[in-house]
């Protein structure tokens, strides 16, 4: 049995396609119109956006630039990925041979 991709890897894969207007709005309506979670312990971003004065989801612009790349360079940022990719991945596959 194999691990499955590593976590950040399938994060950032993901992160990508919020550069994409029309997944980023659509994602958006969907956090609009999800159901309140009676155990959640905090207000959905329906309520947070309707304390605010919005009576609609926004029109969101793609993110341009992540915060990891604002905080590193890209060759320093890559290295950390691998590096916690590789530990995770040794990790789980130690797991998987249990």
């Amino acid at each position: 049995m194999r691990p499955p991709r590593p976590p950040l890897e399938r994060m950032l894969e993901a992160a990508g396609q919020l550069r994409e207007p029309i997944c980023l709005n659509v994602c958006a309506r969907k956090a609009w119109a999800s159901p309140d979670d009676a155990k959640s312990t905090h207000p959905s971003w329906a309520q947070r956006l309707a304390a605010l004065g919005y009576t609609e989801p926004p029109d969101l612009d793609p993110i341009a630039v992540t915060a990891l790349s604002t905080l590193l360079n890209s060759s320093v940022a890559q290295r950390h990925i691998s590096e916690f990719d590789t530990k995770w991945t040794a990790r789980m596959e130690d797991y998987l041979q249990r």
